[in-house]
């Protein structure tokens, strides 16, 4: 049992400073510090709430905390490679880099708060999916919060917290039904790598 506590700290040890190298790494290409900050605070608000919540069982953390590391990891490293142009540049499914991205990006950025429902929900242009544009709208609003400028990039970060978000909520109904922290933790892993699930996080 001690053994298995001390495997599941250097686990959890191991992804949290993973994920501060890497809000570091997302600072400095983005030469903003608010886009390093806004991912710790996503993630440790995260890891805060899961560890209050399941303390006797830490696979909910340990998913979050890996899947945050991996899927935040590969989508900054496919922007890198792939997004040379920020003005035009998606790497994304074709309707979405075609239409929705660049659209939700022009009609959202530098407008107010007050304006996001008539930019989004009542566009016209976004109506076939309202609520979807107006999620993303809200999250490129809370960006510029933090001074983020880079919102393509900030964009498919949405993407991969939202697979996170599905891959902890798994680990959750697992241990809620009855599976160990070891079996809860190794099964949400091979849904969230080897899936489907993983290949549309890091668009």
């Amino acid at each position: 049992m001690e053994k298995l506590n001390n495997h599941s700290t250097s686990l959890q040890l191991f992804s949290t400073i993973g994920v501060l190298i890497l809000s570091v790494s997302y600072s400095i290409y983005t030469d903003s510090m608010g886009f390093g900050a806004f991912l710790c605070l996503i993630f440790f608000a995260g890891l805060f709430f899961l560890n209050r919540k399941y303390r006797d069982n830490r696979a909910p953390s340990q998913v979050f905390s890996l899947m945050f590391l991996i899927y935040g990891l590969l989508v900054l490293l496919s922007h890198i490679e792939l997004i040379h142009d920020l003005g035009s540049d998606f790497y994304v499914h074709n309707d979405a880099a075609d239409a929705f991205y660049p659209n939700i990006v022009n009609y959202v950025v530098g407008s107010s708060w007050s304006n996001l429902a008539d930019n989004t929900i009542l566009n016209p242009f976004f109506s076939n999916y309202p609520f979807a544009a107006y999620l993303f709208g809200a999250w490129i609003k809370i960006g510029e919060w933090f001074g983020i400028t880079d919102v393509r990039l900030l964009l498919r970060c949405q993407s991969f917290v939202i697979g996170v978000i599905i891959n902890t909520i798994v680990a959750c109904a697992l241990v809620n039904s009855g599976h160990n922290e070891s079996s809860a933790r190794h099964k949400t892993l091979i849904l969230g790598i080897f899936t489907y699930l993983y290949i549309n996080d890091v668009q």
